[in-house]
């Protein structure tokens, strides 16, 4: 093999930092598995890079300076996304301030990508763009779809399912919701397209809606969807919901209870996924790449914290051109607080070599 090829060491110390693209990244990757040469100077410099790690970790953990930080178990449920949604959360804010477990976590991910490849970074992608479009207006949600191409998924008619009537609850239901935490009806439907079964808990005047998918295979594991519910086939109400992992979930608050009138026998209810996992997939870095910096400037404060939280992610180094602007000119504090730490968070461009 032509050695002038083989990687030098500069640039296995940055692959093994994950400050690479993704494009470089793979290139290196494919050579790495074809050379034995630099196949065993790869394993020297991982090897090398835990071996520091591991030692910082212990020193710090020893003189108490650290004692917060994430175990590798924990980095581990992080990525996999096996933890709880509290913990989680505590990950994240832990994550924000401490750059020690911010780098285990890029080479976590690093680590990741490598044993499973493009399908799972693509899933990982989707998930954090579908947390974000989440939090967006059913308009915004529908002009994201047409800018992906996405629209309803297609081949799949949504169908329309009729509710039982609700009749309207009654005094000792309600104390009874209160007293005892268990609602006084509850009852299931199963929609065919797309496969799910809807489960009704009528808990005193609040009416919670789950979805859960029959089929663990389908497409719909991981999307966006509206969840309608139609008077003579007109839509009444209508809410964006998230499905993960096959569920999702609908609370309509008492006073909407109301204005739908749900003892009626003609409400029905259609659920239409908009944008899938595997779409977001289709659509490619370049169409979610657009998207993401449309959002940062969103009039939201909260939109555009998380639009720095999911560039800083899935970006690479293209992330710094994307928040810096973020950072230095957002009117708001705490937007500016956000896209500084996610800067931080993000190696910087190195020079090259002359």
């Amino acid at each position: 093999m032509d050695k002038r090829n083989c990687i030098s060491d500069s640039d296995l110390g940055r692959l093994c930092e994950g400050d690479l693209p993704v494009e470089q990244k793979l290139a290196m990757q494919e050579h790495i598995h074809a050379c034995p040469d630099c196949k065993a100077r790869w394993d020297e410099v991982c090897a090398g890079s835990r071996y520091v790690e591991d030692m910082l970790f212990k020193a710090a953990a020893e003189s108490g300076a650290q004692q917060e930080c994430l175990s590798d178990e924990q980095l581990r449920a992080f990525v996999e996304q096996t933890m709880s949604q509290a913990d989680r959360q505590k990950a994240q804010e832990h994550l924000a301030g401490c750059s020690r477990c911010s780098d285990a976590l890029v080479h976590r991910f690093t680590q990741a990508y490598e044993q499973e490849g493009d399908s799972w970074w693509s899933e990982y992608v989707a998930e954090q763009l579908l947390g974000l479009f989440k939090r967006l207006s059913d308009k915004e949600i529908d002009e994201v779809a047409c800018e992906l191409n996405a629209g309803t998924v297609s081949g799949s008619p949504t169908e329309t399912i009729k509710l039982p009537a609700f009749e309207p609850a009654e005094k000792k239901a309600q104390r009874l919701a209160a007293d005892t935490g268990e609602g006084f009806a509850s009852q299931k439907l199963y929609q065919y397209e797309p496969p799910f079964e809807f489960e009704f808990s009528q808990f005193g005047e609040q009416l919670t809606i789950t979805a859960q998918l029959q089929e663990t295979t389908a497409a719909y594991q991981n999307c966006l969807a509206r969840l309608e519910l139609l008077e003579q086939e007109k839509p009444c109400f209508s809410r964006t919901i998230l499905i993960q992992q096959g569920r999702g979930r609908c609370i309509i608050q008492p006073d909407e209870i109301k204005g739908l009138q749900l003892e009626k026998t003609d409400i029905s209810l259609r659920l239409s996924p908009l944008i899938t996992a595997e779409q977001l997939d289709e659509a490619g870095s370049e169409a979610y790449t657009a998207i993401l910096s449309n959002l940062s400037q969103h009039d939201s404060p909260e939109i555009r914290c998380g639009a720095v939280e999911v560039i800083a992610r899935i970006c690479g180094l293209q992330a710094r051109s994307l928040i810096e602007p973020v950072a230095q000119k957002d009117p708001d504090e705490s937007v500016r607080t956000a896209a500084g730490k996610a800067l931080g968070r993000i190696p910087s461009p190195r020079p090259e070599k002359s």
